[in-house]
């Protein structure tokens, strides 16, 4: 059987296990349909109700059926008025009396997320401005009914199944998302891209052969390389939005995300198994032990620090703990130490960073400084080491002996603990925070060998 053949079997075993089954499609209907009704006694009438969204286009799966609805303004209405007066709508939604409740989340602008807490379903109600073409937007969610009714005239049911196993796989790789903690491919993106190499395993083939730059253009099908273009979005990843050609649909896809969805597509071709698809599961049961048997095979050491956080939203809270991570790798490097990899999850209360480093313990180590030919910056190294156990010539450089200031990372990383080792972010700060040495409670297990299988499996 080629390979070919193989995938298609694999797909349709597939969409069985993701595609919404009917009950679920009618129960999510019936949802958005009553939360509509609602709003339609809230919003004046000049505000027209739209569901959107993957529910909408039928590219949604199984168990994430959740519901958008955009209150989509007049033209005219000044941005203040439609953001105040959505949010302020869409708060007022909300039925003390049924279990619901409501966070504010945020995009170019806030909008109001809807916890159905009866169905465990979640609708977000986003205010826009109701628009005929992209020149008329004034904030950039407007064109979003307008991309639900490109996908809607041009995707055929075959493809909407490839669009829900495109996204099922990314999920499972942790490429999934626009979101700020993922950087991955977002639900619009993955329709684009099926509408514009016609199947998902036309799709794999051509990203498996991706070169960098590249620029695609849905609306024509077309495939470039022009650094004009890359030049004008900043990117070597182009995906020019059919509604909006000043848009890149890809624009929030970082590198690695879409290096690892160029292997993954080769792995898939070269050997079609439906265990691929999978991604990077694993027991609960197991998650403890397999991570703390990664550390002793490898000889390594983690560093878990663990700090409070305040509740506000993920898309405030993620960056500056990533930004914390960064710089406490940074100060690891610059103080002569190695690390392996260094990650990031929240849960709850807790910001958690989690640096994995190999087994290292100093008393001193070598400086190269520069030539001795290069005579003014040869004699300030040698001021400035003045106090080395040994300074000393190999070949043509300098180089200086000193001693530590710190013998382990352990000991580093207590400075972390002080507050004194990175500044802190607005919201987000090392000090008081827990560390833990090689040990990883049972309850962030999970968390923990999760974030250490996306670091180390391609």
């Amino acid at each position: 059987m080629d390979n070919e053949r193989k995938l298609n079997l694999i797909y349709k075993q597939i969409i069985k296990e993701i595609k919404p089954t009917e009950l679920e499609v009618r129960a999510a209907t019936a949802q958005a349909n009553e939360l509509m009704e609602r709003l339609k006694e809230i919003v004046p009438r000049d505000v027209e109700l739209r569901i959107t969204g993957s529910i909408s286009r039928g590219t949604n799966l199984r168990g994430s059926t959740d519901i958008d609805i955009f209150m989509l303004f007049p033209k005219g209405t000044p941005r203040e008025k439609l953001v105040n007066d959505g949010v302020r709508y869409g708060k007022a939604l909300g039925d003390k009396n049924k279990g619901e409740s409501f966070e504010i989340k945020y995009a170019e602008h806030p909008y109001v997320r809807l916890f159905l807490n009866n169905t465990g379903l979640r609708a977000d109600i986003v205010p826009a401005l109701a628009i005929d073409s992209f020149v008329e937007r004034i904030t950039s969610v407007d064109r979003t009914p307008l991309h639900t009714k490109f996908i809607n005239e041009r995707l055929t049911e075959k493809q909407r199944d490839d669009v829900r196993i495109m996204k099922y796989l990314m999920k499972n790789y942790r490429i999934y998302g626009a979101e700020v903690k993922t950087e991955g491919f977002p639900g619009y993106l993955c329709e684009l891209l099926i509408y514009q190499f016609g199947s998902l395993t036309s799709l794999l083939t051509n990203f498996s052969n991706l070169k960098l730059p590249a620029i695609l253009d849905p609306s024509t099908k077309s495939i470039d390389m022009k650094d004009d273009i890359t030049k004008t979005f900043n990117s070597d990843f182009v995906v020019i939005d059919p509604v909006d050609p000043r848009r890149n649909v890809a624009a929030g896809v970082s590198k690695e995300s879409l290096a690892r969805f160029v292997l993954i597509a080769r792995k898939i071709l070269d050997n079609p198994r439906k265990e691929s698809f999978y991604g990077y599961r694993f027991s609960s049961a197991t998650s403890h032990r397999m991570f703390m048997d990664f550390l002793i095979e490898n000889g390594l050491d983690s560093h878990l620090l663990i700090c409070n956080v305040p509740k506000k939203s993920e898309d405030i809270i993620w960056p500056q703990l990533r930004k914390l991570r960064i710089l406490i790798c940074n100060e690891i490097k610059a103080s002569g130490f190695s690390y392996l990899l260094g990650t990031q999850w929240i849960s709850g209360r807790n910001g958690s960073i989690l640096i994995i480093t190999p087994k290292q313990k100093m008393v001193s180590r070598i400086l190269k400084g520069p030539p001795v030919f290069i005579g003014k910056a040869s004699s300030e190294f040698i001021s400035r080491h003045k106090k080395a156990d040994a300074l000393m010539i190999s070949d043509d450089t300098i180089y200086a002996l000193e001693r530590t200031r710190f013998r382990t990372v352990s000991d580093l990383l207590k400075l972390a603990e002080k507050g004194t080792l990175v500044k802190k972010r607005p919201d987000v700060s090392t000090k008081g925070c827990k560390i833990l040495v090689n040990k990883i409670p049972k309850s962030m297990a999970d968390d923990a060998y999760s974030e250490l299988l996306r670091c180390i499996k391609i």
